[in-house]
């Protein structure tokens, strides 16, 4: 098939172009010269040669920018693997925050008289925060303080309330995740030391987007 396809080509077997416009001429009038020399397992042949090179061409091909920021834009295999990356940071998360959380029964014996509502009641109404695990609600130890109004940190319902609707999950990274706001302190430390205000004036920020 080679000394075939060579037999159209220029004088030495080679294609010279002086231009882009050139080259495609070129190419059309092979194009229409080698159904006449080869059969059509070779033109298959050589049409399966052809895409994969281009596809190579392809992937080497610099990415476009991105028009927000001007630099190249992400390829398909990197987002890939960033939301790979990202997935296995949230759940390494959700298990560390598992590891120090109390169950509903623990929260009831703990609490006592400290309120008359459940555990359950509390964390539906947002007065406490719990994710679920294996359909059982684990609510993160930290919260719990036995000086504070019904047995938590002070200003923590309050706090909720001003949070944006998200993941229950997401609701506990936000206390625990320093803030460029609080001089990269946590919300949890804040309310550890009685700061409740920038803890809810960040909590509103955070809602407003």
């Amino acid at each position: 098939m080679t000394d075939r396809i060579d037999a159209l080509l220029a004088p030495g077997g080679e294609v010279r172009t002086t231009s882009k416009e050139d080259a495609g001429r070129q190419l059309a009038q092979l194009d229409e010269k080698l159904p006449q020399v080869l059969d059509k397992t070779e033109l298959d042949a050589l049409v399966r040669v052809t895409n994969s090179v281009f596809s190579a061409f392809e992937d080497l091909a610099p990415a476009p920018e991105s028009p927000l920021t001007g630099r190249p834009a992400s390829s398909s295999h990197e987002v890939a693997a960033a939301q790979r990356a990202n997935l296995l940071r949230g759940f390494a998360l959700r298990r560390q925050i598992l590891r120090d959380a109390l169950t509903a029964a623990e929260v009831a014996d703990l609490l006592g008289a400290a309120s008359r509502q459940t555990p359950h009641d509390r964390a539906g109404a947002g007065t406490l925060l719990a994710i679920r695990d294996n359909g059982r609600l684990r609510f993160p130890m930290w919260q719990f303080d036995p000086e504070g109004p019904d047995g938590v940190l002070e200003g923590l319902p309050d706090v909720i309330a001003e949070l944006p609707r998200e993941s229950p999950l997401g609701r506990i990274v936000w206390f625990i995740a320093p803030k460029q706001r609080l001089q990269n302190r946590s919300p949890l430390e804040l309310l550890r030391a009685g700061e409740v205000d920038p803890v809810i004036a960040e909590a509103r920020a955070a809602r407003a987007g």
